[in-house]
């Protein structure tokens, strides 16, 4: 009986019940769990299938091209195979590990990767690698085959820039490198992805909209491997558009062979109406070394070089301009009634002022020196004496009317404007008040005087014209891939200050015997079929001193700069040129010849063609 009461196997009537009651909880429990999909993940699982089924790929647009003012290119494209990770394919947790394991398996640059991604805050896709091997490119394809629509590196075809000229005037151009994150968080830059490559310096960043084109969309039905169905939607990319500059390619070739291993800059603008005819500043880089990530070796060594390949000489270095600034000394002591053009003062090779012992270049001095005679000769007690009756105010309206101590507005980014001092600026910039030494010093364009080679060149153009001083323009047409005019610059002109032309034929006179006349500072730019005006000058590093060393006895950095600015003809000009080479000496031994080998380079050029200014490009 006992054993009757314990005993608990099952009956025959018993087992139909334990079924039901296994089967209801079984269907509880897929109730629920089709509840919990639908309801609660229903639409987070509904845009997964979306993103498998669907995907959505950018068409890159073209860059637009950019020919020098006769038709030669100077910057164009070639097809780049580039890898991009798409971490939104991806659950989060599993992002960074895929990507870790990506950049060791097919040689990408974990860190930057991680930058990129960083940039992206894993909602949108973005670089990693860019013109990639055809072997990695065979490897990738194999991966996304194999593992379907979860495999989230993709290849797409796109453009990277390629310069022809290579080094030859690359600081005008500029160059393309990987967008930062301060531009990826601006409207403008919207379209634009991490590792995307966009204008960073020169016409390449000033002209960024234009040349940039707008990028295209495609949607593709894949399969579950990844392959495509078919196209739902497609938005076809439109090429960006196409410069063509101001620019003589070979006369810029001159001026670099001219230049030769000398840092410094060459400037070469047409006076008539502000065209940039040619820009060099050395040494110079490669713009496409930037189209991909630089090690930290290589820049370095840009930084450290003593020769600062990488700054634009022309427009973002500013030196005192030495004696090429006596020409605004001139200017404001005749339109001030200072300076007497006949009236003479001696120079025995210095002028004691108050307890400064003032030197001029010419350490036995130069006798009696009128105004004719000081700019030919270029005497410095000349000009301390005219510059002292002048007075800095006087000086620096001039000089400011002239375009130093403001931007030119060329149509380059990164320009500095100089300093054009006066005793305001003093008071405001250094907290002190200006002292008489100041202005004999800012007469011969030393002191706080700073100038970039551009604004000379700007200067020296208004006084070749008449006293027209013209906005400097390198771009003069914009068009569309198939000619279409865009935009077509006209000469802008800033300011016209009114100066006596009788003044400007005496400063105009004396320039020309400078180049022209034995005796002058300047007779090695002397041309035998062009008459050349022109000013040499000798930007001080250091002080004149009674010892006076040659060059080649000084430090590198110790040495004088060489400057002269010039224009031809002197009677009827249509060129300026300026020549700043750093370090190198005196003017007229260094920077004089350099200028007229550039103007020889110009006459023989223009006598083989005529420019060709409109382009209908394919």
């Amino acid at each position: 009986m006992l054993e009757e009461m314990t005993d608990f196997s099952e009956t025959p009537e018993s087992r139909p019940k334990l079924y039901y009651s296994v089967l209801i909880i079984a269907f509880v429990i897929l109730a629920a769990k089709l509840w919990y999909l639908q309801i609660i993940q229903g639409a987070e699982l509904q845009e997964k299938s979306k993103r498998q089924a669907v995907r959505e790929y950018r068409i890159p647009a073209a860059r637009g091209i950019i020919y020098d003012r006769y038709g030669a290119i100077l910057a164009e494209n070639r097809p780049s195979f580039n890898l991009f990770f798409h971490p939104e394919w991806l659950e989060k947790e599993e992002r960074m590990d895929f990507l870790k394991k990506a950049c060791v398996e097919f040689e990408v640059d974990y860190n930057v990767a991680k930058r990129r991604m960083a940039s992206s805050e894993g909602k949108r896709p973005f670089k990693i690698a860019t013109d990639i091997s055809r072997a990695m490119l065979a490897k990738i394809e194999t991966r996304n085959m194999t593992y379907g629509p979860r495999y989230p590196l993709e290849i797409q075809v796109e453009s990277i820039r390629v310069y022809p000229k290579k080094e030859l005037a690359a600081h005008m151009l500029g160059y393309c490198a990987e967008i930062d994150r301060k531009r990826l968080k601006l409207p403008k830059y919207e379209d634009y992805l991490p590792g995307d490559l966009v204008g960073k310096t020169g016409i390449e960043e000033a002209y960024e909209e234009y040349l940039a084109g707008q990028l295209g969309r495609k949607k593709v039905e894949v399969n579950a491997r990844n392959a495509p169905i078919k196209t739902l939607e497609i938005e076809q990319a439109r090429a960006g558009m196409n410069l063509i500059l101001n620019v003589d390619m070979k006369l810029t070739k001159a001026a670099a062979r001219a230049m030769g291993q000398r840092a410094g800059a060459v400037v070469a603008l047409d006076p008539r109406d502000g065209s940039v005819l040619a820009v060099h500043s050395s040494p110079s880089f490669s713009p496409e070394m930037f189209s991909h990530p630089i090690s930290n070796e290589v820049w370095q060594g840009l930084i450290d070089n003593k020769m600062h390949p990488l700054s634009n000489k022309y427009l973002q270095n500013l030196y005192p301009p030495g004696s090429t600034f006596k020409v605004i000394t001139a200017l404001a002591g005749l339109e001030s009634g200072v300076i007497k053009p006949k009236a003479t003062e001696y120079c025995s090779g210095s002028w004691k002022f108050g307890r400064r012992l003032f030197r001029c270049h010419a350490k036995k001095g130069h006798g009696f020196m009128n105004l004719h005679l000081g700019i030919v000769k270029s005497c410095d007690v000349y000009f301390y004496k005219m510059g002292f009756e002048t007075g800095i105010d006087v000086i620096s309206e001039y000089g400011k009317a002239f375009g130093f101590g403001r931007k030119t507005g060329i149509d380059i980014v990164g320009e500095k404007a100089g300093v054009m001092p006066n005793k305001e600026w003093k008071i405001e910039t250094l907290k002190e008040r200006w002292l008489p030494g100041d202005t004999l010093n800012a007469a011969i364009g030393q002191g706080y005087v700073q100038v970039s080679p551009m604004q000379v060149a700007v200067a020296y153009a208004a006084v070749a014209n008449g006293g027209k001083v013209f906005q400097p323009q390198v771009v003069h047409q914009i068009s569309r891939p198939g000619g279409e005019i865009v935009r077509d610059w006209s000469p802008e002109l800033l300011r016209e200050p009114n100066i006596n032309p009788a003044n400007l034929k005496l400063i105009i006179d004396a320039l020309a015997d400078v180049v022209n006349t034995p005796g002058g500072t300047g007779t090695k730019a002397k041309l035998s079929s062009v008459k050349v005006a022109g000013k040499t000058g000798t930007s001080q590093v250091r002080g004149i001193r009674a010892v006076r060393l040659h060059w080649s006895q000084m430090k590198y950095e110790h040495r004088d700069h060489a400057w002269f600015a010039c224009f031809a003809p002197a009677e009827n000009p249509e060129i300026a040129v300026v020549v700043l080479a750093e370090h190198s000496g005196h003017g007229g031994t260094v920077a004089a010849p350099i200028a007229g080998s550039v103007l020889k380079s110009y006459f023989r050029l223009k006598k083989q063609r005529r420019p060709v200014k409109t382009l209908t490009s394919p």
